[in-house]
């Protein structure tokens, strides 16, 4: 089932729900992220947790970074802040 597209103040976001599904990760994985601020920007929408379709390049780079690569959220911190 495609992903349905949020419109919120002029901008396009997707439920988390459906970025978990897309990228077949746990969305309690996601909210980590966005708790630990490497996912910047979630909005609630209709009671929906969504995220900006321009973080879905991000949400990718972090699926890479645990999946692939094995690392740990501290690791991607310091990853991404150099």
């Amino acid at each position: 089932m495609p992903a349905r597209r949020l419109h919120f103040r002029g901008e396009s976001y997707i439920s988390m729900e459906d970025v978990a599904a897309c990228y077949q990760i746990d969305i309690e994985l996601l909210q980590t992220w966005v708790s630990e601020d490497l996912i910047k920007d979630p909005a609630e929408i209709e009671g929906i947790s969504a995220l900006r379709l321009e973080a879905l390049d991000r949400v990718a780079d972090l699926v890479r970074y645990t999946q692939l690569l094995g690392l740990s959220s501290g690791e991607i911190q310091i990853l991404l802040e150099e």
